[in-house]
């Protein structure tokens, strides 16, 4: 199977985003999979397989954005974009820290920091989703982009990688296109 990043490179020069359901689409495409043909049962490693959950929610539900970053500045940089957009947003400084707060909260969306001190921001969603059967839309901020992080968060079901510093809009966007994915 081709590197998914041959895919990716007509859908955007600078790899600003990388929208893991287009690669996936992409890849469908190229080889002439129908959506409904993939099951996990035809992939023994699951992790090839991306299993959405869709959960229903009402419009008038304020969405929660969990911001986990281990700069407390660049977590309140994050904040100041979100709330003024309409979100509650919650902050976390660790990996453990917002596996505490989506115990205690619902999180609708989260961005986490790749770099975080003992757990990465993948190792953090992936704990979640194992120990904690929690499956949240999630978005990775790195300042160290890489193939090997991409092809990292392509494994992990990661929906976008953005670079930092974020792009504002481009941030904005993001989490409105996820939550209308997930939360119609």
């Amino acid at each position: 199977m081709p590197d998914f990043l041959d895919f990716y490179s007509g859908l955007s020069e600078n790899r600003r985003e990388i929208d893991i359901g287009a690669i996936v689409a992409l890849i469908q495409n190229a080889y002439g999979i129908r959506r409904s043909a993939i099951r996990s049962r035809d992939f023994p490693d699951s992790s090839l397989v991306l299993k959405r959950n869709r959960p229903v929610m009402a419009r008038s539900v304020r969405k929660t954005i969990l911001i986990t970053d281990v700069d407390e500045r660049s977590r309140e940089q994050l904040r100041d974009v979100f709330e003024p957009a309409g979100f509650r947003t919650l902050l976390a400084g660790s990996g453990e820290e917002a596996l505490q707060l989506t115990c205690q909260h619902e999180v609708h969306v989260a961005v986490f920091d790749m770099y975080l001190p003992r757990l990465s921001g993948l190792e953090t969603v992936e704990l979640a989703r194992k120990t904690r059967g929690l499956w949240i839309p999630t978005i990775l901020v790195t300042s160290q982009q890489s193939d090997r992080l991409l092809s990292l968060a392509l494994k992990a079901r990661v929906q976008c990688v953005l670079n930092k510093p974020v792009d504002v809009p481009l941030a904005i966007r993001t989490v409105n296109r996820i939550l209308e994915k997930f939360y119609r």
